[in-house]
């Protein structure tokens, strides 16, 4: 159990849940920082390490409120995004307040930018950003495994392939 760790190793644990870069939080808590990289790599393997970093994480997630069914629903939000419904009929952005808030939270970011002559606005200039797609998309794929089906398809696949009959040829002679 995690009481099995010492207290560099606990700092350790520490330290990678802040952003779970496994060299840094060695080097943060006390490693050598010509072998953090190897020291990070064995604590992770380490089964009082990941016990203790369980322990930790669920402390977090109560402590914030988040969970993995929220996280997963904003990256929903960007992955299934439609960059058409942030815009009027007459393809001008729409202001944000009309904007649906599933789809607002794929928008990173908004440049408006009114063009002036004197003191009347005669024009504007907008950009918008949307937060990427594929990137919520392979994240969403990589939790429910999505990959995985597919690689043990084409195992499938490839072993079929290789046992087409040779048709009675034999090729060693």
């Amino acid at each position: 159990m995690a009481t099995e760790l010492n207290e560099k190793q606990k700092r350790f644990c520490q330290e990678y849940i802040q952003d779970y870069n496994g060299a840094q939080a060695a080097i943060r808590a006390g490693y050598s920082e010509g072998t953090a990289k190897e020291q990070a790599s064995r604590l992770l393997t380490n089964v009082n390490v990941q016990e203790y970093l369980s322990s930790l994480q669920k402390e977090q997630q109560e402590r914030t409120g988040i969970n993995a069914d929220m996280v997963i629903k904003e990256l929903a939000k960007i992955a299934f995004s439609d960059i058409s419904r942030v815009f009027t009929a007459d393809n001008a952005i729409k202001p944000m307040v009309h904007i649906e808030p599933e789809d607002s939270a794929a928008i990173q970011a908004m440049d408006i930018a009114e063009i002036k002559m004197e003191d009347m606005v005669i024009g504007e200039t907008k950009k918008i950003k949307m937060y990427d797609k594929l990137r919520a998309l392979d994240s969403l794929a990589k939790h429910f495994g999505i990959y995985e089906k597919d690689n043990k398809q084409k195992e499938t696949a490839a072993v079929t392939i290789f046992q087409l009959p040779d048709n009675g040829r034999d090729k060693t002679k």
